[in-house]
C-alpha cells in the first residue's frame, strides 16, 4: 500500500492521484485471431496491434491490457485489527503517448515501435464500516 493510501485508511477513506510513466513496445501485425491484446511485464507492456488502428484506438486498447494486467489489485477489500473495513479500487486513464520524443497525433495511424505512455491513476480507498471498541 502507498503512503498516502494508509493515510487516506487512517482518516477513514480518501483519493490519491498520480501519473506514473511506462514503456509501450507496439508491434504491428494483421495475425491476430483473437483482436488486438497487450502483455505486461513489471511496468513495461507489449501491444500487438492491427496496422489499420489509429492511436486513439491503440489508447482504449492499451487501457484495457494495462488494467487486466493488474488483475485483482483494482479492487481490494482490507480489514483492519480493530475490525474497520474498507475497500480499495484502482482507475486507469491512459493520458498522453509519445513516439520519437514528441506526443502523437491521435488520429493518425499507429506506428510500430518503442513508446511511452503517461498513465494516470486514481486510488480510492473507502471506509465500508466501523466498529466501538468498549
Amino acid at each position: 500500500m502507498q503512503p498516502g493510501l494508509a493515510n487516506a485508511n487512517a482518516l477513514g477513506g480518501g483519493k490519491v492521484q498520480s501519473t506514473l510513466p511506462a514503456p509501450v513496445i507496439i508491434k504491428i501485425t494483421k495475425d491476430l485471431p483473437n483482436g488486438p491484446y497487450g502483455q505486461m511485464s513489471g511496468m513495461n507492456m507489449e501491444m500487438f496491434l492491427h496496422p489499420d488502428m489509429t492511436y486513439q484506438q491503440a489508447k482504449d486498447e492499451i487501457t484495457k491490457a494495462w488494467t487486466e494486467g493488474r488483475g485483482s489489485m483494482m479492487n481490494m477489500a482490507f480489514q483492519g485489527p480493530t475490525g474497520a473495513s474498507s475497500s480499495y479500487k484502482e482507475e486507469w486513464i491512459l493520458q498522453e503517448i509519445t513516439f520519437k520524443g514528441g506526443p502523437v497525433n491521435m488520429e493518425a495511424a499507429v506506428q510500430e515501435g518503442d513508446h511511452m505512455v503517461s498513465m494516470g491513476l486514481t486510488q480510492n480507498v473507502t471506509r465500508t464500516n466501523c466498529c466501538s471498541i468498549s
